[in-house]
């Protein structure tokens, strides 16, 4: 029960102002089932670490209903997402990082 991410792909680059991404994923296979998305920004919270390594979260959306997601990214840095689903309101286990990164 792991949505498949679909966009951005792991390391993709990104050179757009404003830093809008949109994160896409492919629905698992059960009716009904909702998603959370976390979403992290290398040194937003603590320079040169991710949030993860200081017990914090960046950003984290839960019950969403669609496929999609859009997000103003902060900074020109390395960036990272993971989708996850919840089914019957159990949240499943949270798949590895994907990778991403914004230049400008």
């Amino acid at each position: 029960m792991v949505p498949a991410p679909l966009q951005p792909q792991p390391d993709d680059v990104f050179d757009h102002y404003p830093r809008k991404i949109q994160f896409r994923w492919d629905p698992v296979s059960i009716s009904g089932a909702k998603y959370r998305l976390e979403m992290d920004a290398f040194g937003a919270r603590v320079a040169n670490k991710w949030a993860e390594e200081v017990n914090q979260t960046f950003a984290v959306y839960n019950n969403l209903t669609t496929h999609t997601f859009e997000h103003n990214f902060v900074g020109a840095q390395r960036g990272r997402w993971r989708v996850g689903a919840i089914v019957n309101g159990r949240k499943c286990s949270w798949p590895p990082w994907s990778y991403f990164r914004f230049t400008i």
